[in-house]
């Protein structure tokens, strides 16, 4: 199924923020609550209290990194969080980005979609999918001049604008019917640039 979730891993694939395990050790003194060192926290998954993980509670925000020990804690006591993140990238920030590219392939004639929660309608096409991802890293890295999927494939000039390197792989995309996508950049055989 082509959805958000699938195209936020598929984009974050492509700009290389895949999602990573941290681990936080704090020295209890005066206060429970604990931030965690990394930013776009997605889960927590032990908490540990001076090594042991059986009868510590504790609540979380993971929109503020945040965590609060709520068993009771002596002062000096070691606690260790273990975490899923990302480092660069929220997922409501990969949800923008994916939605600015649906925006960019129905102004270029290809298809309309729309998001209802983590449902993109119409379901997208395996090959679909990976036009939204791509588009997306485009808009968040426009820097980046190489991006490849198991079935496109994309160089384009550097010295392009983020508008025009949507606008040629979109008109590539649409000619295309292998999946295979490529924009080069102009090189005389002289070796002269007119």
């Amino acid at each position: 199924m082509n959805d958000v979730t699938s195209t936020t891993t598929l984009t974050r694939a492509l700009i290389n923020d895949e999602e990573q395990t941290g681990i936080d050790v704090f020295v209890y003194t005066t206060s429970a609550i604990f931030t965690l060192t990394e930013k776009n926290v997605n889960s927590i998954s032990e908490v540990t209290v001076n090594g042991v993980e059986s009868g510590v509670t504790y609540t979380e925000s993971l929109s503020t990194g945040k965590l609060t020990i709520t068993s009771d804690l002596t002062t000096e006591d070691v606690v260790e969080v273990t975490y899923a993140y990302n480092s660069n990238y929220s997922d409501n920030e990969i949800l923008a980005y994916i939605k600015s590219s649906l925006i960019h392939m129905s102004i270029n004639n290809l298809t309309t979609y729309i998001i209802d929660g983590t449902t993109i309608y119409p379901e997208p096409t395996d090959k679909s999918a990976n036009l939204i991802a791509m588009l997306a890293s485009i808009l968040i890295n426009p820097e980046n001049i190489s991006y490849r999927m198991p079935d496109i494939s994309v160089a384009v000039p550097k010295d392009l604008n983020t508008l025009d390197k949507i606008r040629k792989v979109i008109s590539i995309y649409k000619k295309d019917s292998s999946g295979f996508m490529f924009v080069a950049e102009d090189y005389p055989t002289d070796g002269i640039f007119s």
